[in-house]
């Protein structure tokens, strides 16, 4: 929620208005003071492009079947088991080892060359009738239109590889870059292709769950809260592999698309 907003505060905020001085920049000195989002928007009757609502895809729309909800108020999470056979699995972890480049980040976090040290794979991009299948799956899971989703990437760790804590949606300072057109991110649904012999697992710290790599789990989770904002407790780790390798896919759903959004209407 954030502290509350002083009349002292609230004057600084209406002089630094008055001067001129750039409204994004007050919101992020703000932000960084701790004040909450709400009552700054509130205050400065403004919310910068990057903060601005999404259009929600709800949970009360979703399919989701047999999916286990984890038990934790401050997130939206799933575990779907046996998502993926083993013989597509194993067709996925070849296709990716195939065509792997070094993985991105939408920042650079502070020049740490060791904060994302795995390989990606843009799987969606190719002609496979095993990677249109799982995607058109994917999308009928969550009962989501597929233009309202980003291409499946495959990602593949190696012994000490790792993606250090990161949330999946983009920052106030992405958004135009990466969200102008198709919106913030809003699910996530990243499925384990391989059993990892040590290490590997995806830690959401800030939720007290880490969950272990399972050949064809699926891990499904809303990065915004129910007013459309962005999440920070869906902070997540994938841990180093501590020994053997891991391969999975992800595919983002957006907050934009064409046409319904829902498979049902």
């Amino acid at each position: 929620m954030g502290k509350q907003l002083t009349p002292d505060w609230a004057d600084w905020i209406q002089h630094n208005i008055a001067r001129g001085c750039d409204k994004d920049g007050i919101f992020k000195i703000l932000l960084d003071e701790g004040f909450g989002r709400d009552q700054i928007t509130a205050q400065m009757n403004y919310e910068p492009a990057g903060f601005s609502r999404s259009v929600l895809l709800r949970s009360d729309k979703l399919h989701l079947p047999n999916a286990q909800r984890q038990d934790t108020d401050l997130a939206e999470l799933y575990l779907l088991e046996d998502f993926l056979t083993q013989e597509e699995c194993e067709k996925l972890v070849g296709l990716i080892k195939s065509r792997l480049r070094t993985s991105e980040i939408a920042r650079a976090a502070e020049d740490d060359s060791s904060f994302r040290t795995s390989s990606t794979c843009d799987l969606g991009v190719l002609t496979d009738p095993v990677v249109h299948e799982v995607d058109r799956r994917i999308c009928s899971t969550l009962g989501v239109n597929a233009s309202y989703s980003e291409v499946i990437q495959g990602q593949y760790y190696r012994p000490s590889q790792e993606f250090k804590a990161h949330t999946d949606y983009f920052e106030e300072d992405q958004f135009q870059q990466y969200a102008a057109t198709q919106g913030q991110r809003t699910y996530t649904f990243m499925v384990y292709l391989n059993e990892v012999d040590e290490g590997g697992e995806t830690e959401f710290s800030r939720l007290g769950i880490e969950i272990k790599p399972k050949l064809g789990r699926a891990v499904i989770w809303n990065n915004l809260i129910p007013d459309g904002m962005p999440n920070p407790d869906t902070i997540h780790h994938a841990h180093p592999v501590l020994r053997g390798s891991k391969c999975i896919i992800t595919k983002w759903f957006r907050a934009n698309g064409t046409g319904p959004m829902y498979m049902n209407e």
